[in-house]
């Protein structure tokens, strides 16, 4: 997976503009990078609306709980697979 940050940084370059596509942190990316680009990506797209409550697109309900991150990507994961 690691590999693959290159295909990464190329497709998100001028799509989004937060955060920056570096291979530092695409290469093993930490909880909160993967969260704002995926908060990003849905204000850019609006795609999926609906899928996460007002309070789960909030930082502080994410940094609150490891739980409350799993929740979030577990439910990226389900519409995109």
């Amino acid at each position: 997976m690691a590999e693959n940050w290159k295909q990464t940084a190329d497709l998100y370059t001028g799509f989004i503009e937060k955060p920056k596509m570096t291979d530092k942190y695409l290469k093993k990316p930490p909880p909160r990078y993967v969260y704002e680009i995926i908060m990003n990506t849905m204000a850019k797209t609006g795609f999926p609306k609906g899928l996460l409550t007002a309070e789960e697109e909030t930082l502080d309900y994410f940094n609150k709980d490891t739980k409350n991150k799993i929740e979030i990507f577990q439910k990226v994961i389900d519409i995109t697979k």
